[in-house]
């Protein structure tokens, strides 16, 4: 599944993501090479023939590839999308949310059970699986989601005529074609679980009321720290990976609230199911820049910011007073102009600012 569910305004280089697919020139018969990760998609996977390669929103970030039988009744899809947000377990979550909850595609779904298997070429169960039983469209479908080389990649099963076992059996034969050796280490995946803790009921928060100045240092920062994630720096690659948990009740169609390491003061939004996200929470950057230009004796106010990562770009809006509520964060970029935007992706990598 591939959807934004909400358009996004455009302002300097901002473009709002177009989730239609594009067709990549790929010779049948023939392994098709993701230079992003250096991966061989293979020409036949699980049995089935490949029928196809497609690009979303960029090339490189977004690609999928279609495996399928002649009769349409054996159906495999393997995506490939840049590791921008979250964790296996959040987008683990995000995608078996729309097995369970989509009755008009696949009536009642029934789950085997989740559970980590260790991707081929890596040392630790990093990867996530399930497979269902489904009351409508086919008898089985199944759900793998693994990292490696700063991407992610699912693989979507779907049977007419296999069961349980027989389904699991070919989505492992699917996944052990492919070496998935990384040079990024990867953490043993853990079923996400809900925060033991919810964010206190608020009312909404303020927008700052900050002079331009402020804006623009906001801004810059937004988009320079984007970048500086977004290149993997050592401090990046040394910091220990976030360990989410959900914020119980919710989620929903357009997206479900996280918490890294059940912080009260941050959240993400993960938008649908493809690797995009909503952050939205105290700008500690920000706030210790402010606090040292400060005049003697004075205390700026903590202010929290909200950026929405794409994955080739990343966009930072409004600064508020307190934690804006999860609605205020998605009205900001669904209506909202960025004050930044910084490319994350490709050889320029430019922050346009765009007044607000």
């Amino acid at each position: 599944m591939r959807a934004l569910w909400f358009g996004l305004a455009t302002v300097g280089l901002w473009s709002a993501s177009v989730m239609a697919a594009t067709a990549v020139d790929s010779k049948p018969g023939k392994p098709w090479k993701h230079k992003a990760t250096g991966v061989a998609i293979p020409a036949t996977l699980g049995g089935l023939p490949r029928t196809g390669v497609a690009y979303y929103s960029a090339p490189e970030v977004d690609v999928s590839a279609n495996y399928q039988n002649a009769d349409g009744t054996e159906i495999v899809t393997l995506y490939v999308y840049r590791d921008v947000s979250g964790s296996v377990p959040v987008w683990f979550d995000r995608s078996r949310f729309y097995v369970m909850n989509l009755p008009d595609k696949y009536g009642t779904a029934t789950s085997s059970g989740v559970r980590a298997f260790t991707p081929r070429g890596q040392r630790v169960a990093s990867g996530l699986m399930d497979s269902f039983s489904v009351t409508k469209g086919t008898k089985t479908t199944g759900l793998m989601i693994l990292p490696f080389n700063g991407f992610y990649a699912k693989i979507r099963a779907s049977s007419a005529t296999r069961d349980i076992p027989a389904l699991e059996a070919s989505m492992m034969e699917a996944a052990n074609a492919i070496d998935w050796s990384s040079k990024v280490a990867a953490p043993a995946a853990v079923a996400i679980a809900d925060c033991p803790q919810a964010l206190a009921a608020r009312p909404a928060a303020k927008k700052s009321e900050g002079d331009d100045a402020s804006r623009m240092m906001s801004a810059l920062l937004g988009g320079a720290f984007a970048q500086v994630v977004a290149n993997k720096s050592k401090e990046a690659k040394a910091s220990p990976p976030s360990n989410y948990c959900r914020e119980p009740g919710s989620a929903n169609a357009m997206s479900t609230l996280y918490r890294a390491n059940g912080d009260l003061d941050r959240y993400m939004l993960a938008m649908g199911d493809g690797g995009t996200a909503i952050y939205a929470g105290r700008n500690d950057l920000l706030n210790e820049v402010e606090a040292a230009n400060a005049q003697q004796g004075s205390k700026p106010a903590a202010k929290y910011t909200v950026t929405y990562s794409q994955l080739d770009r990343t966009g930072t809006y409004s600064d508020f007073e307190g934690l804006p509520l999860p609605e205020q964060a998605i009205e900001e970029v669904q209506g909202g102009a960025p004050a930044s935007v910084a490319t994350t992706w490709g050889k320029e990598r430019e922050i346009s600012i765009g007044a607000q």
